[in-house]
Parts: structure tokens; sequence; C-alpha cells
């Protein structure tokens, strides 16, 4: 009963919070950035994420309905599908906000408004043309060609994303610890220089920019959970192929809530870390507060 409940939970949570990133993105013009439309297309991937891998396992289980969960199945191809337009999503939103924190100079030049929309576009096409179509005739066909299209979509969708992502998140943090560096050095340097003039040299201030570290701390995060996750996926399509090791039970049901809580923890890493979202749902909710007083007031009237 854990995992039913559980699993609801993360439905709803990943339904609900990636429901207000797609509101606030399309109705805030202020929101429409060049960031935020890789996180609105991403919110869409995630919504469906969780509407496709959860439900058809209870329909199955509670309902009496049937759904093929094996590979061979529509359910997960149409999930799996899902999943992998998130990945692409999410790739092309660390590959942006990549170039912005390590090329600000030559960002608006790279990134342009086709660059964006020719992204997301691709993350959405190239999950339908290298998994789906090839997962059509999966188990209709040779040995070999079920290896070939299993082998082929776990390592452009599971392991390059994965091995991408902790390639990032290193240079990003040691680019980091240079510019920290770098600049403590500077202001150490100005203040030896004018020691003797009694200039009052300020403290140095962040060199990343809280923008910058807030962006930064959001790829780490999100990054990091899909690479947990996927650990688990991983390990599934291993134990797939070989046979050699199990996957059912009590480690199955983990893995799909793993699936299930990485769509749902994007919205919440936004609300936390991008500035101009934590201000749109503080704005949300304080609207949402004063509709309530205002109602309470007229009724005491």
């Amino acid at each position: 009963m854990w995992f039913w409940i559980s699993g609801w939970f993360f439905v709803a949570l990943a339904a609900a919070g990636n429901c207000i990133v797609i509101y606030l993105v399309i109705k805030t013009p202020s929101l429409q950035t060049n960031t935020n439309w890789f996180v609105l297309s991403l919110a869409v991937a995630d919504m469906c994420v969780a509407l496709t891998i959860f439900p058809p396992l209870f329909a199955r289980s509670f309902l009496g309905l049937t759904f093929d969960t094996t590979h061979a199945g529509t359910f997960f191809k149409i999930s799996s599908t899902f999943m992998y337009c998130s990945n692409a999503n999410l790739f092309a939103m660390t590959v942006d906000r990549y170039i912005a924190v390590t090329r600000p100079l030559r960002y608006v030049e790279l990134i342009t408004k086709k660059v964006i929309f020719g992204l997301i576009a691709a993350a959405w096409v190239a999950p339908f043309l290298l998994f789906s179509l090839p997962a059509i005739f999966t188990y209709n066909h040779s040995l070999r060609y079920i290896v070939f299209v299993e082998v082929w979509r776990v390592i452009i969708f599971q392991i390059f994303p994965l091995v991408a992502f902790v390639a990032i998140t290193y240079h990003l943090l040691y680019f980091a610890n240079k510019l920290a560096r770098e600049t403590r050095n500077m202001v150490a340097q100005v203040r030896f220089n004018h020691a003797d003039d009694e200039v009052n040299v300020p403290q140095a201030r962040d060199p990343y920019g809280a923008s910058k570290r807030r962006t930064t701390a959001m790829i780490l995060l999100i990054t990091t959970a899909f690479n947990i996750t996927y650990l688990g996926e991983n390990y599934h399509c291993i134990c797939l192929l070989t046979k050699a090791c199990p996957f059912e039970g009590t480690i199955e049901q983990i893995v799909y809530l793993a699936l299930i809580a990485n769509s749902a923890v994007n919205p919440i890493v936004y609300a936390f870390l991008k500035t101009d979202f934590r201000k749109e749902v503080r704005k949300m909710f304080k609207c949402q507060k004063c509709k309530r007083l205002s109602e309470v007031l007229k009724i005491c009237a």
C-alpha cells in the first residue's frame, strides 16, 4: 500500500507543480525569457511523465484494466517516450545555462530565439525518431533487433545524459571556484597596493553574482536528481538485457517512484532558486490570501 500512496502523492505533486509553472510562464510576460521557454517545455514533459507512468499501473492493479507493462507493451513505449523528452529538454536547458554562466559575453550572440525554439523542437522530435519509431517494431522481429534498440536507447537517452551532466557539474564547480579565487587575489592585491593611501577598498562581492550562483545551484540540483534517478533505471535495463539481476518487488517499485519524484522535484527547485519564479509564486499566493480575506469580510458584513 505504501507504493500506491507514495505514487499518487508524487503524481499529484508533479501535476500541480508543473501546471503552476506552465500557467505562470504563459500568463506572465516577464517570465517569458530565454531560460523559461526551456523551463516551460520541461514542465510539459515532466507532467506527461508523471501521468503516463503511475496511473496505468494503478488501473491495472485496482480497476481490472488490462495494460501490458512489459517492454513490449504500449504503456512502456509511451511513458518512455515522455521520459526521454524530459531528458532531452533538461539537457537543452542545461546547455543553455552552462553557456550563460561560462560565456556570458557571447550568450546573446550564440543563443538566439531561433536557437532556443530549435533546441526545444529537437528535444521533442529526437525521442520520437530515435526511440518511438524503432520501438514500434521491437519484439516483433529478431533478437538482434531487440538488443540493438534497447542498447541504442539506453546509451543515447540514459547513459549519455548522465555522463554529460556529471561533466557539466564538475566544470561549473571548477569555474565558480576559479572565479572566486581570482577575484579574492585581485582584491587582496588592490588592498596591498593602496594600504598606505588609506583607500577604502570595498569587500569583494560574490564574483559569480547572486543570479548566476542560483542558476548554478539549480543546474546542480536538477542534474543530481536526474543522475540518482537514472542509476536505478540503468540498473533496470541491465537486468532486462542480461537477466543477471533481479528487478521485481520493492526494487521495481522504488525505481518507478524515483522516476515520478524526479518530475515533481523540478518545480520545487524553480520556486526556491529562480528569482523570477519565486516572486511570481509569492504574488500568486498573496492574491489568493487577499481574495480569501475579502470573501471573509463580505460574509462578516
